[in-house]
């Protein structure tokens, strides 16, 4: 292999992990990507006018496995340019029922704990790898790839500061750790709001309708990013969402 100095890269495909609260517009916002093919874990699609964003999704599915054989189909398709897999959160789970489904010399399982002495976390673990080995294939033969999660509010340690809460990707850490070290982009979906302080009473929250992604980490959330991104980047409409896509 010859290895070149250079100042400029081509451009390349990249991976995402967007996360938020549930009902906030993840998929939407993800349909909005180009050439979109989203695969349907969590049957989340109601509502969504995937006509009007030039996307598609397949029919729901519920194993594992199945995953597996369409993540290898999307490598070579010319058709989609953007994969998504709605959501990690439920493909977890997934992951674990196939896991406890073919168990071990013993039989199946009913949970990851019932192997004994971590075998099920690391079969978990296990798989994830594999999962991010096929994400990055996807990335490697020019396709994007965003993971949709939920969000989880969890307590965080900080030497410095002591423990405060923020919002977090819901996974299990192994696979957790794994995904945010791996993807090019964690961004954060969540409704603007803007505090404001009554006479005699406790400072309320009002909400906009503005939806923001939050593209870098704050003591609250999660995130980061690549390039020159703003901290938070509203999604107006379905022409700035494009516009945000075509910037990574």
């Amino acid at each position: 292999m010859t290895i070149e100095i250079v100042q400029e890269f081509q451009d390349q495909a990249w991976t995402m992990l967007l996360y938020g609260e549930s009902g906030i517009g993840k998929t939407t916002f993800a349909a909005k990507a180009p050439k979109a093919l989203i695969i349907n874990i969590e049957n989340g699609l109601k509502g969504v006018d995937l006509k009007s964003y030039d996307a598609f999704a397949t029919t729901p599915i519920d194993s594992w496995p199945e995953v597996k054989k369409l993540l290898m189909k999307c490598l070579n398709s010319e058709r989609f340019t953007t994969i998504v897999i709605d959501s990690v959160s439920k493909l977890q789970e997934l992951m674990i029922q196939d896991i406890c489904k073919n168990g071990d010399d013993k039989g199946p399982k009913d949970t990851l704990a019932a192997f004994g002495y971590g075998a099920g976390y690391q079969k978990l673990s296990a798989e994830a790898a594999l999962f991010l080995e096929l994400v990055e294939s996807l990335k490697k033969h020019n396709k994007n790839v965003i993971l949709i999660a939920h969000a989880t509010v969890e307590t965080f340690q900080d030497p410095s500061s002591g423990g405060y809460d923020r919002f977090n990707v819901s996974l299990d850490k192994r696979i957790s750790e794994r995904i945010k070290a791996n993807v090019d982009y964690i961004w954060y979906l969540h409704q603007e709001k803007v505090v404001a302080e009554r006479d005699g009473a406790k400072p309320v929250a009002k909400f906009r309708n503005n939806i923001l992604a939050q593209t870098s980490s704050s003591g609250a959330v999660v995130a980061k990013t690549r390039g020159t991104h703003e901290k938070f980047i509203p999604i107006k409409n379905d022409e700035s969402a494009r516009a945000i896509f075509d910037s990574l």
